[in-house]
């Protein structure tokens, strides 16, 4: 009897720290979110208050690049060009860094059943004179679905990635790009956007999501926020996206959308937290 009621004593010990745990735990984790929602805010509000500065410095530098250009010397045209330069690219990174915040605040209500082939087509027009340009070839293997989801957030998604493959692609060979869908599931569409371009390499599969990465120098223009930007609107709509990629032989990008509002639902409960990269992820910690 002594030794039971030792042990009914140890259980219920073991029973109240373990509600002590999980309360300290439950604070945390509302710690780490009120922590979260304010660095969105700060987030939003820094990069939307630093756009009229900007502009503004970019104005009057290209003011005195136009009425100085016949008394200004080489030197001094060629430190005002730098300086426009980073002025355009910082407004570049903000303006990044604006839709970065803004995708975590989208209003559900905003969000609907959404034609992929309205957003492919609209992402292809955005970048029609890119696509000229490079001579660049984009098909579309059969049809694309209807899919739950924000419509200027997935034209967003879509076109950065189709960005991308005219960004990476290769000088020496004609640019190809493919756009496809399978069902994964009732509730799931795969959506894939593969290229014959650069190419990454395994090991850069994971990072090449977090935001200001860069693989490349300023031979290749960018901000480092794209797919970091297409990493947080897939996790808003519930998905997953991860790459398939290796160097000289073209990316596949693959994500996951819902195919109904159910299935869009169980986005709206993880308060768009960052997604789980997918299966190329899993494997850099195999």
């Amino acid at each position: 009897m002594i030794a039971t009621v030792r042990s009914l004593l140890r259980i219920r010990s073991a029973e109240r720290e373990a509600a002590a745990a999980n309360q300290r735990l439950d604070i945390l984790r509302q710690e780490l979110k009120r922590s979260h929602n304010e660095f969105q805010q700060f987030a939003l509000h820094a990069s939307h208050d630093f756009q009229e500065p900007l502009r503004s410095i970019s104005a009057f530098i290209e003011l005195m690049h136009q009425e100085g250009s016949g008394t200004l010397s080489g030197e001094q045209n060629i430190y005002l060009e730098h300086i426009l330069a980073g002025t355009q690219r910082l407004r570049r990174l903000l303006d990044y860094m604006l839709r970065y915040s803004q995708v975590a605040h989208e209003n559900p209500r905003s969000c609907g059943m959404v034609q992929l082939k309205s957003v492919t087509d609209g992402a292809l027009r955005n970048l029609s004179d890119a696509i000229r340009d490079t001579q660049a070839q984009v098909a579309v293997n059969g049809p694309l679905p209807t899919v739950w989801g924000h419509f200027p957030s997935l034209q967003q998604l879509v076109e950065s990635l189709l960005g991308n493959a005219i960004k990476y692609r290769r000088t020496n060979t004609p640019l190809s790009i493919r756009v496809g869908a399978e069902k994964c599931s009732q509730e799931e569409w795969l959506i894939s956007i593969e290229d014959n371009g650069i190419g990454i390499a395994p090991q850069h599969h994971a990072s090449i999501f977090l935001p200001f990465k860069r693989l490349h120098g300023r031979e290749i223009p960018g901000t480092g926020m794209g797919l970091a930007l297409c990493r947080r609107i897939v996790g808003a709509h519930g998905g997953r996206i991860w790459v398939e990629s290796s160097p000289s032989r073209g990316a596949k990008f693959l994500f996951t959308l819902g195919a109904s509002q159910g299935s869009e639902l169980s986005a709206s409960r993880q308060d768009y937290a960052d997604p789980p990269l997918g299966r190329a992820y899993f494997k850099n910690f195999a």
